[in-house]
């Protein structure tokens, strides 16, 4: 399952969002979430 979206921080602002849950094979999930910052010339997905 992805998801995908804003979220907002204690400072009220806002930044794009990504989260991913995997199945794993003996039935637990892997949880992977992602925050978008964008500084200039520094734009990466920070996990």
């Amino acid at each position: 399952m992805v998801l995908k979206g804003s979220i907002y921080n204690s400072a009220s602002a806002e930044q794009d969002f990504r989260g991913a849950w995997t199945l794993n094979a003996e039935g637990s999930f892997h949880q992977f979430c992602g925050q978008y910052n964008c500084d200039n010339d520094n734009e990466i997905w920070e996990a």
